[in-house]
């Protein structure tokens, strides 16, 4: 409606997690953990929307934890895969690596050496036995070079270790391929992805933190004023109450003296002769008796 602030952001199509600064089913893409593709809307004009909105703040907070919720279980999927793998872990060992050339070479021997068997194979079949032992002398040459070579493709592999933030395994020694697979590792998408997801995570709980701390601040400033004002009130009640306890003792004595007042007026005579001495002491000869 016109003059309402825009609210596409709380669509259901609307991904939350964009909004709160981190998809990631994005940052495992082409990995070997790949996740689906997110189906909800990745929008920065909705995330524009968002800061715009008057109630932008509580929105985004409530999007941040359920992002950070998120975020936060994938990080324990992690921890899971670094505990499995290290009951995997594989000690000093040689290791099967041919390089491009070596791997040429293998591919040709053993062609030449499956060649020489079948030549060998045939030659028997026509009965031709010197040819058939040539053959085999030549096959089995071939199958010597190619487990010579074999062997040379092997190199010396460190022990593993798990990499702590996404449970991959890679090597310890300072060879030159164990630091190639090390760095590989370390400079991997997969490695990457777990890392966004750690400091986004990190980043969403302090926000939560600061804010349950500035609530609580606040509840207990509210409270605080609440008691303040009960005391003031409770004083100026007090104070009522004395002024109006000091004001009945103030009626109630004046009420004493008059009746004092006149009680002395009635027992006094109006004779202005009247001998008030002789009165005095004819009043306590009668006390005596």
């Amino acid at each position: 409606k016109e003059g309402e602030a825009a609210e596409g952001f709380l669509e259901k199509n609307v991904c939350r997690r964009f909004l709160a600064g981190c998809c990631p089913n994005e940052l495992f893409k082409s990995t070997k953990r790949e996740m689906e593709v997110c189906p909800k809307i990745h929008s920065e004009s909705l995330a524009a929307e968002l800061k715009a909105h008057p109630k932008g703040d509580k929105h985004t907070a409530n999007f941040e934890e359920e992002c950070m919720e998120y975020l936060e279980s994938i990080r324990r999927d992690a921890e899971r895969w670094v505990k499995r793998e290290q009951g995997n872990l594989r000690g000093e060992r040689k290791e099967f690596q041919p390089t491009a050339g070596q791997q040429r070479s293998l591919s040709d021997l053993s062609q030449r050496y499956k060649d020489a068997m079948a030549q060998c194979g045939k030659h028997e079949e026509d009965g031709e036995i010197e040819k058939a032992k040539i053959s085999m002398e030549a096959a089995n040459s071939l199958k010597r070079d190619l487990d010579d070579l074999k062997e040379k493709c092997h190199v010396d592999m460190g022990a593993e270790i798990v990499c702590e933030l996404c449970g991959v395994r890679y090597p310890t020694g300072d060879g030159e391929r164990e630091r190639g697979h090390r760095d590989a590792h370390l400079a991997g998408k997969l490695h990457e992805a777990y890392g966004i997801i750690r400091d986004h995570a990190a980043e969403l709980r302090k926000k939560k933190n600061e804010r349950e701390e500035a609530r609580s601040s606040k509840n207990k400033k509210e409270d605080k004023d609440d008691k303040d004002k009960e005391k003031d009130e409770d004083g100026e009640d007090k104070g009522k109450k004395r002024d109006r306890s000091r004001s009945k003792d103030k009626d109630k004595d004046k009420g004493e003296k008059r009746k004092r007042s006149g009680k002395e007026d009635k027992e006094k005579p109006t004779d202005p002769g009247f001998d008030w001495e002789s009165e005095w002491k004819r009043r306590q000869q009668t006390q005596k008796m």
